[in-house]
């Protein structure tokens, strides 16, 4: 899928940015220059293409944990990691903590939230 002139910007990003594994590629996909594109972005989404790169991981990694997937390898290859010391990393950097602690917080939020009475 190429962008095209009749082409949202923003569909064609949210479509396509998770299949790719670097901007370069979605840059690329989108037949841009890089330097087009990340300006292109920043106008469009509001924030740079990166910031809203990693806030899109975060919140897939979180939707994953909530779901009950702990398998490290599959979620590190789902979110665009080489290994799973990436994600590693990746959680301690954007969540000051382990990917078992942020598991283990998330199991935490999800058990105190009370069913609602009727």
């Amino acid at each position: 899928p190429t962008l095209r002139a009749d082409t949202d910007f923003k569909t064609f990003v949210i479509n396509n940015y998770i299949n790719q594994a670097s901007l370069e590629d979605i840059a690329r996909m989108a037949n841009l220059s890089l330097s087009y594109f990340m300006r292109r972005f920043k106008s469009v989404f509001g924030i740079p293409a990166h910031q809203w790169l990693v806030k899109q991981k975060k919140e897939q990694l979180v939707q994953m944990l909530t779901e009950g997937n702990h398998n490290t390898k599959e979620i590190s290859d789902k979110l665009g990691f080489k290994t799973p010391q990436g994600l590693y990393q990746f959680c301690r950097n954007n969540f000051g903590c382990s990917i078992t602690s942020l598991t283990e917080q998330i199991a935490q939020n999800k058990d105190s939230v009370e069913p609602n009475a009727e």
